[in-house]
């Protein structure tokens, strides 16, 4: 038997009691997990963003081999894409520039679509060819994006083969 002075030293708690400390208790960790992962995320974590790139120095262009005549390398914006796919399905898309050379919505080509307006304004007398042509030369961006592949990754060498003891 216990000695009585043991007995009073222990709480004696109901059941329904003690689930309600050790939910307070396992709550009270849950929120602290919760705080510390929200303040600690930013500076563990980089986040990305959708801005301009940095600029670089500029770069002497390179000379054509055939020709001798320097190539224009401000042409075209080039851009490092961080994922090739082929293709890609997605329900939604978040992007603060888009670039593309056919833009297809329910089996209609857009931009074939806005041509033909533009040509149909221009042939029924609506708009000046004057007026469409600079409303089509405004339109257009100064350095069009293009894709800039990245270097194919060389494989690593194959390792050596161990001596075989004979």
């Amino acid at each position: 038997m216990e000695p009585p002075a043991q007995k009073q030293i222990l709480p004696t708690w109901s059941a329904i009691v003690r689930y309600a400390v050790i939910s307070a208790i396992n709550l009270a960790i849950l929120i602290t997990g919760i705080m510390l992962g929200i303040m600690l995320a930013p500076h563990l974590e980089k986040s990305a963003s959708a801005s301009e790139p940095q600029a670089t120095a500029p770069q002497a262009a390179p000379a054509n081999p055939t020709t001798n005549v320097p190539v224009q390398q401000d042409q075209y914006e080039e851009v490092s894409p961080g994922i090739l796919i082929g293709s890609l399905g997605t329900d939604t898309l978040l992007a603060r520039r888009v670039a593309a050379d056919q833009v297809m919505i329910n089996g209609y080509d857009v931009l074939a679509i806005q041509e033909g307006v533009l040509n149909l304004l221009k042939n029924k007398g609506v708009g000046s060819y004057r007026d469409i042509d600079a409303l089509v030369e405004r339109a257009k961006v100064p350095k069009p994006l293009r894709i800039k592949m990245p270097a194919a990754a060389q494989p690593p060498p194959p390792a050596p083969k161990p001596e075989e003891k004979k």
